[in-house]
């Protein structure tokens, strides 16, 4: 567990039990929860990402080209490809 006098809650937080209590009550994650938190936000992250590309796909293969045409601009703006966008997608 982190020292509970932690150079950011220096001030906040008086004694040991009063750091167990805020981290059960969610108001400070130690080291365990900080990661696992992280790897759900990347999860998520990966999620949305994945989901747009697959959006993407969906469009482009529709068979209007003015769609497909309308996609590869987005991209290039954005500095993106079709490379990238098969490369999540796989």
């Amino acid at each position: 567990m982190r020292n509970f006098t932690s150079h950011r809650l220096r001030g906040r937080v008086d004694s040991r039990a009063e750091w167990e209590e805020m981290v059960r009550r969610g108001e400070i994650l130690d080291d365990s929860m900080e990661d696992e938190f992280y790897l759900r936000r990347l999860d998520a992250g990966l999620f949305v990402l994945q989901l747009l590309c697959y959006i993407m796909v969906e469009i482009s293969s529709s068979g209007v080209s003015q769609l497909q045409q309308r996609v590869h601009q987005i991209l290039n703006i954005r500095g993106g490809s079709v490379k990238v966008v098969r490369h999540i997608m796989r």
